[in-house]
């Protein structure tokens, strides 16, 4: 109680560092007590808890890189994308969802395509999958292989695994 009340204190922050560490805190806390009973009746008021800076540096950055960007902004634009993801922001979802269909910034693949597969319905996991076989990109196929494994549907978690034991994968991937 006293930690969710501390980090009030950052409502404002802009650091990368910070808000990675407050995300992960975060996220360790949804891990341990989101299988209790009474974590339906936490969930709504904790995910919204520290929505806002994360809210408002996207605001501020944007799905674009700007030229001559700092790499706490390209880093930090990644990590708000993620944390709302896990706060269930429908706008964030949808978006990375869409992004599917268009140039995806190299610097957001890895967090659009994970949003997407954890998020998606089967024909957006299907979408990831036809997506691997047409790259030739070595990055592009491992950030498209960690997120089939993000999916939250058991039959396409069991697919994942058949896939990456295929002649489909290489076995250094």
């Amino acid at each position: 109680e006293e930690y969710l009340e501390f980090i009030t204190c950052y409502k404002n922050e802009d650091s990368y560092l910070v808000l990675l560490d407050i995300y992960s805190n975060l996220y360790k806390i949804f891990y341990i007590f989101s299988k209790e009973r009474f974590w339906k009746d936490v969930w709504p008021k904790f995910k919204e808890h520290m929505k806002e800076p994360f809210k408002s540096n996207f605001s501020r950055l944007g799905w674009e890189t700007k030229r001559d960007e700092n790499i706490n902004d390209k880093l930090l634009r990644s990590l708000a994308i993620a944390y709302l993801s896990f706060a269930e922001d429908k706008e964030i979802i949808k978006q990375c969802i869409s992004r599917l269909n268009s140039r995806i910034d190299p610097d957001l693949k890895s967090v659009v395509y994970s949003v997407a597969a954890s998020n998606g319905k089967p024909s957006v996991y299907r979408r990831l999958l036809k997506k691997y076989s047409a790259t030739e990109d070595n990055e592009e196929k491992m950030y498209l292989l960690i997120s089939l494994y993000k999916t939250k549907d058991k039959k396409f978690l069991k697919s994942s695994l058949g896939f990456a034991l295929s002649k489909n994968v290489r076995d250094q991937d």
